[in-house]
């Protein structure tokens, strides 16, 4: 009987992710924590999650999906001795699924625009009421500091006077 050669559990790692998706991830691995973050700073680049439509949340997802899956390819085929199968002198097909993967990635990103783009601008009301809300903490501040004021002896005005007056 021929001894089995290493899998790379690709095909297995695919569906769990497709079907679960990132909840299938452990998320207390540094990998899985560096995914979420670099998730988080593609939403942030597209304007927030405020700016970005249902299609573009789902090319999100789809291009993290696609990038976990990347790295779990691109681990195994750095762990391997040779990327070439001498027999049959070619490269292995996991590097050609890897590459093919990648392209899917790019085009991803590009539908989703290389661009960064700024968070909308809030509206005239919004302005407004988050202007009020400072000025009432500002307010607050500046009762407590009247409160202490009066604790300390204010100093006596001085009289100034201006020649030819």
């Amino acid at each position: 009987m021929a001894k089995l050669g290493k899998r790379h559990g690709l095909n297995a790692t695919k569906a769990r992710i497709m079907v679960q998706g990132l909840s299938s991830i452990d998320k207390r691995t540094l990998a899985a924590q560096a995914l979420l973050d670099w998730k988080e700073s593609l939403v942030r680049d597209l304007g927030g999650p405020q700016a970005i439509s249902t299609q573009e949340a789902t090319l999100v997802e789809m291009a993290v999906r696609g990038r976990l899956i990347i790295e779990h390819v691109d681990a195994f085929i750095l762990s391997q001795e040779s990327l070439v199968n001498k027999k049959r002198r070619q490269i292995y097909p996991i590097v050609r699924e890897r590459n093919t993967l990648v392209n899917t990635l790019a085009n991803l990103l590009g539908q989703l625009g290389l661009a960064k783009r700024e968070p909308p601008m809030k509206s005239l009301a919004e302005y407004l009421a988050e202007k009020d809300r400072r000025a009432d903490e500002h307010t607050g501040e500046h009762e407590r500091s009247e409160a202490v004021s009066e604790e300390v002896p204010a100093e006596e005005e001085v009289a100034v006077e201006t020649p030819g007056n």
